[in-house]
């Protein structure tokens, strides 16, 4: 959607599953062959996912070790 017109989504999952049942080496191998214009299009697929989901990761972990900060002062204050 990002990049229109680029790779067809049938050529992306015939090749995926092509490097899903080679051993890592050849996954390597065939992805070298793809062009830029394929790995373009993979990397910014897994940016626009990872991007977000990152950014909420973090602000929930922040709440979480904050939280586990305060508990374990508590803690120490009770003692």
């Amino acid at each position: 959607m990002i990049l229109p017109g680029r790779l067809d989504w049938n050529q992306l999952h015939d090749l995926l599953v092509l490097v899903r049942e080679a051993s890592f080496v050849e996954g390597i191998k065939i992805m070298s062959r793809l062009g830029f214009d394929a790995m373009l299009v993979l990397q910014t697929g897994g940016l626009a996912i990872a991007l977000p989901l990152g950014i909420i990761t973090y602000f929930i972990s922040i709440r979480l070790f904050a939280r586990l900060r305060l508990k374990k002062q508590g803690k120490h204050f009770l003692n």
